[in-house]
């Protein structure tokens, strides 16, 4: 947990869930997402 949020960025957890809908695409985001 927070591996994925802080690849794309740490300091920005609450919005990370938005990062997440971007980076679904990637896979690995879209099973961090869904947990």
């Amino acid at each position: 947990m927070g591996s994925c949020a802080s690849k794309q960025e740490p300091e920005d957890e609450p919005s990370s869930e938005k990062k997440i809908i971007v980076a679904a695409p990637s896979g690995n985001t879209l099973g961090f997402k869904v947990r």
